[in-house]
């Protein structure tokens, strides 16, 4: 865990996770949130997200739980009956180490939760950030290229494909900054960032296999980072996969070069019927 990072950090680096869920999840069309099941919920101060046609944990899972106000076990087992009371057969509680009590970790283990791999937390406290100028163009882009910004998404992502309604109606939002990065004219990378209550959180980055490898992401970050920054953020957020000896992961170096630091490993705790 970062050496300065408190409960109070741990609540923004989490919970404005959590706002951009909830505000994703909220964003679907009314018939085609019915026709998916896709609804949030919050008990105590855990965000719940769920998508009753889905088994991703992605679009099924807890953020938040612990942390503004402690937990108990009668509000995980209020969990476990929202998702199995719309069916849903899988999904996960992803626990920020400094969440309260202490004991919660041991309460999700007699409740049928199993821990499976967790999610390096990464935040920046605003600082400045250099970055040499690429040789690429980077632009915001509104809901005119909505459809380019998902083709490269999917393209990379393909288990989004048959999301496009979906993640299209997010750039109606206007917490919802979309970006893409283009090669001459075709669109190359995408990346997107939620802000709210001056923190902002750093998504969906993502580039096509023939343009890895020349930077783009760390100009992306460095250009969301800046668009916050003029925007009122004081703190920045992302993560990546939790790193391992031996396996680098550039996602995470990229935000290290630009940066951020780790605050920590996030658990994940999966329960399954």
């Amino acid at each position: 865990m970062g050496k300065t990072v408190t409960r109070e950090l741990s609540e923004i680096i989490e919970n404005i996770e959590a706002h951009s869920g909830a505000a994703f999840h909220r964003s679907a069309p009314r018939e085609y949130a019915a026709k998916l099941g896709i609804e949030t919920e919050n008990i105590g101060s855990a965000t719940l997200l769920s998508v009753r046609k889905s088994n991703s944990l992605y679009f099924n899972r807890v953020l938040g739980l612990g942390l503004a106000s402690q937990t108990n076990m009668k509000q995980i087992e209020q969990i476990i009956d929202y998702y199995t009371g719309q069916k849903i057969k899988r999904f996960a509680i992803e626990l920020s180490p400094l969440a309260k009590p202490n004991r919660i970790v041991n309460w999700l283990e007699q409740q049928g939760f199993h821990e499976s791999e967790g999610t390096a937390k990464m935040y920046q406290d605003g600082s400045p950030i250099q970055n040499e100028k690429p040789d690429f163009r980077i632009k915001r882009v509104d809901a005119t290229q909505a459809s380019d910004w998902f083709a490269v998404m999917s393209t990379i992502f393909t288990q989004f494909r048959s999301r496009r309604e979906w993640f299209e109606a997010r750039f109606s939002l206007p917490q919802w900054h979309h970006y893409l990065a283009f090669d001459s004219d075709e669109p190359v990378a995408v990346a997107a960032m939620y802000l709210q209550d001056g923190a902002a959180h750093l998504t969906d980055a993502a580039t096509l296999s023939g343009f890895r490898r020349r930077g783009i992401q760390k100009a992306m970050i460095h250009q969301r980072v800046l668009d916050g920054l003029e925007l009122g953020c004081s703190w920045f957020t992302s993560e990546t996969a939790a790193p391992k000896p031996r396996n680098p992961l550039i996602s995470h170096r990229n935000l290290r070069r630009t940066g951020f630091e780790m605050a920590y490993v996030r658990g994940k705790y999966v329960w399954e019927a």
